[in-house]
């Protein structure tokens, strides 16, 4: 009760002064501000821990977003606010009501996938999002994802979304049907490093049998099969840079190879897709 009437004084203030467009920007600064200070130790909360994605929470009747970008109408980052919050929508009647724990993220993280626009005058604010999963029945459920669309009014507290649109889609995982990749090792002190594992990545996205349209990636590393086959010169900034044993000769063409091996993800569902073993192979030829 305390709250709600420190909040009634706030935003008459705010009322008595200012723009329209000002007035209304401000009143979600102060609810926010003071979703924040309800629970001193939304910073270290569990609720959002190891959430990639939105989830329903059954049993709380919540919606926990780890992540959901702040823009203005024109989709830049509002002035004077973190770019990116974590917050809960918990379910009141037909609504669902943004609750008290709440976290300000100094960045948006690549993983934020929800988003949360303000109209131009800020009267009101659009949640969208295409990777909601349920908690409930998870084996049932595991690629069952739910695209919403919420709606608020910004001029009265507590903030209350309305459901604007929803729908549901069975997600059918990304596949890969072609040939590993081949390379051939012409050169015995050509260097191996990131770059050669972000090609390989590049050429196995493209080659996916995919179900939905999205941003997909390939995280990709070196895997020395046979064993003593590539030799670590150094690392700089986190790139470790290899190159051939160079006790090889065009002796052992053909017999000698080391692998590159992917893990694939859809970025639009934070989702790990597959790991593709030895998809990369990097033969001896030298002349």
């Amino acid at each position: 009760m305390i709250i709600k009437i420190k909040a009634k004084q706030l935003i008459t203030e705010f009322a008595q002064s200012g723009t329209t467009q000002l007035k209304i920007s401000m009143l979600f600064v102060v609810v926010l501000t003071l979703c924040a200070n309800v629970n001193l130790n939304a910073q270290t909360s569990d609720d959002w821990t190891n959430l990639r994605r939105s989830i329903w929470d059954t049993d709380d009747a919540t919606l926990r977003v780890p992540c959901l970008r702040l823009v203005d109408a024109s989709g830049a980052q509002v002035a004077g606010l973190a770019p990116a919050f974590s917050i809960n929508l918990v379910a009141a009647a037909d609504t669902l009501t943004l609750g008290s724990n709440l976290r300000a993220l100094a960045e948006v993280p690549a993983s934020c996938l929800d988003l949360l626009t303000l109209s131009s005058d800020g009267g009101s604010a659009v949640y969208q999002t295409s990777s909601v999963q349920l908690d409930s029945d998870a084996a049932l459920f595991r690629d069952t994802y739910f695209t919403l669309e919420l709606q608020a009014n910004l001029t009265v507290n507590p903030i209350s979304f309305s459901v604007t649109s929803a729908s549901s889609r069975s997600y059918t995982r990304a596949g890969y049907q072609s040939d590993a990749v081949l390379n051939l090792i012409t050169d015995k002190l050509r260097i191996f490093d990131d770059a050669d594992l972000d090609i390989l990545g590049q050429e196995i996205v493209r080659r996916l049998v995919v179900s939905e349209p999205g941003i997909y990636g390939a995280v990709c590393r070196y895997k020395d099969t046979l064993g003593g086959v590539l030799e670590l010169i150094e690392t700089v900034d986190g790139n470790a840079r290899y190159r051939l044993n160079q006790d090889f000769t065009n002796a052992n063409n053909g017999a000698i190879f080391f692998n590159g091996e992917c893990d694939v993800y859809n970025r639009d569902l934070n989702l790990f897709e597959t790991r593709l073993e030895r998809i990369g192979t990097f033969v001896l030829a030298l002349p």
